[in-house]
């Protein structure tokens, strides 16, 4: 056997295999002779189809949340087929051991998204027109990111409501003041404007709170000084010191700021939650100094002004 590249074999059967080490057109010719000394050779053309080689260009790691650009367009094909690019991507997203494989077929660039810390490992195979292929496995790092934590004290902007009321009525509203914080404290302002009603009606007003979450409540019924029967009655609701934070900068490591942020705002803090506030025009009072017809008790304004003192987490992304 002459396989054309310099290279022979003997053999006592009709067939033979041979490895070709580079590609091309080899020209083989297998030469049969008997023991009578009868010869007889036959050639043929044989075409070695080389592998194509794959050049991958690709980050050793990336931070959490950025994507990562696999390139393997600087691949080559000794014969310059049609190339076709298959990848695997082995991500164990849950982190429970099961990969998920996905795949992104016949694209010499690969954009892979990363959602969570750890290695990604994978892997592009490259096949040219004629059937030969070539695999190259990789492994990228992905690098969780590091944060400082502080906290800040914010006045947000105030909550109004208003309305009125006749007597024996009330009215009823829940909000959640504060949320991405811990509350600090509240300031709450009842507002009595009787302009056109009796000046003394305005003191059976009352301002209620409850808050589920620590179970407090408070009420205070709108008053004014006897004395300078022009100003506004107004009840109060006001506390501080609700809850507390640490001052102290914390340096911690995390795949994104939101898991940072959903562990230091625990849901049993001091007030998290429904905030139950009502106005109640309470039943007249008989011992009124003053004779006074009961219309002139109807239709009261009122206005009611909260503003809530918030500690928010501030996270800054370290290098």
């Amino acid at each position: 056997w002459d396989f054309g590249d310099g290279n022979y074999s003997t053999t006592t059967s009709g067939f033979t295999s041979y490895y070709y080490s580079k590609p091309g057109n080899y020209l083989v010719t297998m030469t049969v002779e008997n023991t009578e000394g009868g010869i007889d050779s036959a050639t043929v053309m044989i075409f070695v189809n080389g592998p194509p080689t794959i050049s991958l260009a690709m980050p050793e790691s990336v931070k959490v949340g950025e994507d990562a650009v696999l390139d393997a367009s600087g691949s080559t094909d000794v014969e310059s087929g049609v190339l076709t690019w298959t990848w695997e991507f082995f991500i164990d997203s849950i982190k429970d051991g099961d990969a998920v494989i996905s795949y992104n077929d016949d694209m010499s660039i690969a954009i892979l998204s990363t959602t969570s810390s750890g290695s990604i490992n994978g892997s592009v195979t490259l096949v040219d027109d004629k059937g030969s292929s070539s695999t190259k496995e990789f492994t990228l790092n992905v690098l969780t990111r590091n944060w400082r934590l502080t906290w800040e004290l914010r006045t947000i902007p105030s909550i109004e409501y208003s309305g009125q009321l006749s007597p024996g009525e009330e009215w009823n509203e829940t909000n959640v003041p504060g949320e991405g914080g811990i509350i600090y404290s509240v300031n709450a302002t009842l507002t009595l404007n009787q302009e056109d009603g009796n000046p003394l009606g305005d003191e059976n007003f009352t301002l209620e709170l409850y808050v589920p979450v620590g179970g407090w409540s408070a009420d205070s019924k709108a008053t004014r000084p006897l004395q300078n029967l022009q100003l506004e009655a107004k009840a109060y609701i006001e506390r501080s010191d609700l809850n507390s934070v640490s001052t102290t900068p914390v340096e911690t490591t995390s795949d994104s700021a939101q898991e940072i942020i959903d562990s230091v705002l625990p849901d049993n803090s001091f007030g998290h939650g429904d905030w139950k506030w009502s106005v109640v025009y309470d039943s007249l009072n008989g011992d009124w100094l003053i004779d006074t017809p009961l219309s002139s008790f109807y239709n009261n304004q009122w206005s009611l002004e909260m503003t809530f003192v918030v500690y928010y987490p501030v996270l800054v992304e370290l290098d």
